[in-house]
């Protein structure tokens, strides 16, 4: 059973059963990150300019 499993092997067999959702979810998670800080970076350079003379 999975109970017996040492360490070891149960990342061995969360790996093979769920490597490539992983990968994907990685994938999609420096995405997102990288387009939430464009968009921080964007706003906060926009605030620093100040009103427009």
């Amino acid at each position: 059973t999975v109970k017996a499993w040492d360490e070891r092997h149960l990342v061995e067999q969360l790996e093979l059963s769920v490597g490539r959702d992983l990968q994907y979810i990685r994938f999609n998670g420096t995405l997102v990150g990288g387009l939430i800080g464009l968009m921080l970076h964007a706003l906060i350079v926009l605030l620093d300019r100040g009103p427009a003379a």
